[in-house]
């Protein structure tokens, strides 16, 4: 059974109906997909509610919207559920999940982290080794090279 240790909780004034075990937006919402979260709900809140408490920092327990494996970095999905953040999501990082789940609706310990922003990057087109046997050659594979992380958008043009 997951268990959580608030190191920071906060009372926000909910904004709607807001479920148990679910990440809650910064205006105070039930967090929807990719969504920063300000933190995770423990017992959740109806709606005209004049606070709800929300663990915005420590080890939290959060319903999953799918299977999670420890060390999954997670986002919420449109339930404000925990998901699993993919490379090319762009989803905000809102937590690192401590344990695992196999399915939607499992309850999964995680570690509540202030919303980092998902990095994505286009990888370079291949560049093959160089065999070049003078400097010419060796300069002109490494301007190709140079050329590609630039086409990558790696490196500023």
């Amino acid at each position: 059974m997951p268990t959580y240790n608030p190191i920071l909780t906060i009372t926000l004034t909910p904004a709607g109906v807001i479920a148990p075990h679910r990440f809650v937006n910064f205006a105070g919402g039930q967090a929807g997909a990719g969504q920063a979260a300000r933190g995770v709900t423990h017992d959740g809140a109806e709606a005209g509610e004049k606070a709800v408490a929300v663990i915005a920092l420590g080890t939290a327990i959060v319903e999953a919207g799918g299977a999670i494996n420890t060390g999954d970095p997670l986002t919420a999905d449109a339930n404000g559920k925990a998901v699993v953040v993919t490379d090319a999501s762009g989803a905000a990082i809102n937590a690192i999940a401590v344990g695992s789940t196999a399915a939607d609706g499992d309850l999964v310990e995680v570690i509540v982290v202030s919303p980092v922003a998902k990095a994505t990057m286009t990888r370079a087109a291949a560049q093959a080794n160089s065999t070049a046997a003078d400097v010419a050659t060796i300069v002109a594979d490494f301007n190709a090279l140079l050329a590609k992380l630039r086409a990558a958008g790696i490196m500023a043009q």
